[in-house]
């Protein structure tokens, strides 16, 4: 198990099947929407007791002709605010909790796809994915992440594509 998957005291993250399970009501309060059944559902769980697991932080990753999607993305302030005042700072002095899904995805999907995708509408949501990666593109709100090598006429044809999907 790599740190990226426990990155602080009693943290989990991991890829779930059935994602809406687990987050669906947060979903719906925080995006009026059903949570996707598709892609990966990447959850950060909060271990509050030995027999009481809680998701905190999630994230969407769709894999899309070669590239992944990054979306849904979300914390749960109420449940975060419960998390002991010094792990939370912890967590806050590492970048949070959606910087550390981001990185562990980054780790836990690189040979699955050439690049990541986000749609980044949100200016505290920005804020993270540039620290975790991201880089802008010349589409205002659209964002990747390249985390191999790839050719500049590779990159640009990618980001073209990807930028024809609209917002996701």
């Amino acid at each position: 198990m790599t740190s990226l998957a426990r990155p602080f005291t009693d943290f989990q993250i991991t890829t779930v099947t059935g994602g809406p399970f687990f987050i669906g009501e947060l979903f719906q309060s925080k995006f009026n929407d059903e949570a996707p059944e598709y892609g990966h559902s990447v959850i950060a769980f909060w271990r509050k007791s030995w027999s009481h697991f809680v998701p905190v932080c999630y994230a969407n990753m769709l894999l899309h002709e070669r590239v992944i999607l990054v979306g849904g993305a979300m914390t749960d302030g109420r449940v975060f605010r419960e998390i002991p005042a010094e792990v939370r700072q912890e967590i806050k002095d590492a970048g949070g909790l959606y910087y550390s899904v981001l990185k562990y995805s980054f780790d836990h999907f690189a040979d699955e796809c050439d690049a990541f995708f986000g749609y980044a509408a949100d200016a505290r949501a920005l804020k993270v994915d540039l620290a975790a990666g991201f880089e802008h593109t010349p589409h205002q709100h659209l964002i990747v992440h390249w985390h191999k090598p790839l050719g500049n006429w590779r990159k640009k044809r990618l980001v073209e594509k990807i930028h024809r999907l609209g917002p996701f």
